[in-house]
């Protein structure tokens, strides 16, 4: 049988919240905190055929409003590492290992919605701040992923740009270009090239 949780809708005010919020403790085991309680999700089983699924949206907007957020966030920590945030997807020993795919929405009277990756700040001395890193997947007998970064077409199309911060203090940063090395044939390639023009 299913579980339906729900809540009454509201016609002067805004509609009713659904809490759902583990407990918090203020015990020690040896010296130790415990944690606080955890919040597993998660769907069911199937010996034959497909996992269930899981699925997280906010409904679309009225007349005179913007569709609902969706937030995830890890709390504040005063002493040690904050949370992780981790979006993996199982591996598969019969197919393809699933995909992760981000996107965002169009807009009709506007720009298009923005895709923003920020690596952390850190305000210690001589400590560097977080790394952004993109890489393809390996593969063990063929070849290893793409890494495809391109701007679509447009009435202009978009720029591509690679620029270091600035710095107050010593050298700024390097921008290095390079293949890798072959054991068994050829070294790859650098190709720079531009576009051609009809007017």
């Amino acid at each position: 049988g299913s579980i339906t949780l729900s809540v009454g809708d509201g016609d002067t005010d805004v509609g009713g919240d659904v809490s759902l919020s583990a407990g918090k403790s203020i015990a020690e085991d040896e010296g130790d905190s415990m944690t606080g309680g955890a919040i597993s999700l998660q769907s069911g089983e199937s010996a034959l055929t497909s996992s269930g699924g899981i699925s997280m949206v906010t409904p679309n907007a009225g007349s005179a409003g913007i569709s609902g957020n969706i937030a995830f966030k890890s709390g504040v920590s005063s002493s040690g590492n904050t949370g992780t945030i981790q979006l993996t997807t199982g591996n598969s020993s019969g197919g393809k290992g699933g995909s992760i795919t981000l996107s965002v929405g169009d807009g009709d009277t506007d720009v298009g919605g923005d895709i923003t990756v920020n690596a952390g700040h850190t305000t210690a001395d001589s400590k560097a701040g977080g790394v952004v890193a993109i890489q393809s997947g390996g593969s063990t007998n063929g070849r290893s992923g793409k890494v495809s970064l391109s701007t679509l077409t447009g009435g202009v199309s978009g720029n591509i740009e690679m620029e270091t911060g600035v710095s107050s203090v010593g050298a700024s940063g390097v921008i290095t270009l390079k293949t890798g090395t072959s054991s068994g044939g050829k070294g790859g390639s650098i190709t720079l090239s531009v576009g051609d023009g009809d007017t």
